[in-house]
C-alpha cells in the first residue's frame, strides 16, 4: 500500500523539467495543498475525476494512479499529470469559429447578407464542390424575397414569411457547415466564403468603442457608408440603424470584418441614425454615438 509520506522518496528528480515553478529539482516542492493530494496518494481518485475531461485517459505510455504502483512510480505520474494541464492550459490557442448564426438578423439584413455569401461563393475554387448546397440556397433567398413583397397582400404573410425565413436560415447554416468542415479551424479560407469568422487572440481586455466614425452616400441608391478606426482587441463590427422618431433598434442589422459598412436596402430620402460597435473575446464596446444621415 502506498505511503503517507512523500519524503520517502530520492530528492532528485534530474530527470524531469527543471525550469517550471513546482518542480525545483526535489520533490519538497510539489503543491502541498492540492485537493485531490490531501497527504497520502492512496486518497487520489482512480477515475481520474479531479482532471477536466478526464484528462489523465490522454496521457500516453503509462498507467493510471493505483496503489499497486510503488509510491515514487504514482509521484511521477501525479508531477507528469500536473505538468500536462499546466502545458495545455498555458499554451492552447482557441480555434477560430465560423459563425452561422442568423436570427439577430432583420429581414433586410438576412437578405443582404445571404446574397453576399452566395457572391463570395459563387466561382470560388475553394468551394467548387459546393453544389447543390449552393443552388439550395440561392432558391431560398428567392422565395423569402418573394415572401417579404406580399406584406399587406395576403392574410397569412406572418406565417408565410416565418417559415420562408427558418427555410433561408437553414439553407445558410447547411452551406456554412459545408464551408466549415472543407477547411477546418482555416480561418483565412473561410473568411472567402462571405460567412463571418470569430477568431481568439487571447485578449483579457474589452475593445475601446470604435474612433472616427463618419457616414455618407453608398455606391447604389438606399445605402450609406459608415467607416471607422479599428481598435485593439477587436475580432469584428456590429451595425444598427433605425429612422430618426423611432426608438433605437436592438437589433444586430450588419457585420464587418474591416473598417467599413454598408448599410443597404434602405429608404430614400428618408433620416436614419446609424451605430457601430466593436467585439472582442470578452465581449462589446459602447456603441459610437449616432452618426445621422439622409439616404439617397
Amino acid at each position: 500500500m502506498l505511503g503517507g509520506n512523500l519524503a520517502l522518496l530520492p530528492r532528485n528528480l534530474a530527470s524531469l523539467p527543471r525550469n517550471r515553478a513546482f518542480l525545483s529539482g526535489n520533490l519538497d516542492s510539489l503543491p502541498r495543498n492540492r485537493a485531490f493530494l490531501s497527504g497520502n496518494l492512496a486518497s487520489l481518485p482512480r477515475n481520474g475525476a479531479f482532471l477536466p475531461g478526464n484528462l489523465i485517459s490522454r496521457l500516453s505510455n503509462f498507467a493510471f494512479l493505483t496503489p499497486q504502483n510503488g509510491l515514487k512510480e504514482n509521484v511521477l505520474i501525479y508531477i507528469k499529470t500536473v505538468l500536462f494541464i499546466h502545458l495545455k492550459n498555458n499554451n492552447m490557442k482557441r480555434q477560430p469559429l465560423l459563425l452561422i448564426g442568423f436570427t439577430k438578423y432583420s429581414d433586410s439584413g438576412l437578405l443582404i447578407k445571404a446574397n453576399y455569401i452566395v457572391s463570395c461563393m459563387t466561382g470560388n475554387t475553394l468551394y467548387a464542390d459546393a453544389g447543390t448546397k449552393l443552388t439550395d440556397l440561392g432558391t431560398a433567398i428567392e422565395t423569402f424575397s418573394g415572401t417579404l413583397t406580399q406584406k399587406g397582400k395576403v392574410l397569412n404573410f406572418k406565417e408565410l414569411k416565418t417559415a420562408a425565413r427558418k427555410d433561408l436560415i437553414e439553407k445558410l447554416q447547411v452551406l456554412g457547415i459545408y464551408v466549415r468542415d472543407k477547411y477546418p479551424g482555416n480561418a483565412s479560407n473561410w473568411k472567402t466564403s462571405g460567412y463571418d469568422v470569430q477568431e481568439f487572440d487571447g485578449s483579457t481586455t474589452l475593445p475601446a468603442t470604435p474612433g472616427n466614425a463618419k457616414v455618407k452616400d453608398g455606391t447604389y441608391s438606399g445605402e450609406a457608408l459608415v467607416s471607422y478606426s479599428r481598435p485593439k482587441h477587436t475580432l469584428y463590427f456590429e451595425g444598427r440603424f433605425w429612422k430618426t422618431g423611432e426608438q433605437p433598434s436592438t437589433t444586430i442589422a450588419f457585420s464587418s470584418q474591416t473598417e467599413k459598412m454598408i448599410f443597404s436596402g434602405l429608404e430614400t430620402a428618408t433620416e436614419y441614425n446609424f451605430q457601430v460597435r466593436a467585439r472582442g473575446t470578452k465581449g462589446v464596446s459602447d456603441w459610437i454615438n449616432p452618426l445621422i444621415w439622409v439616404v439617397r
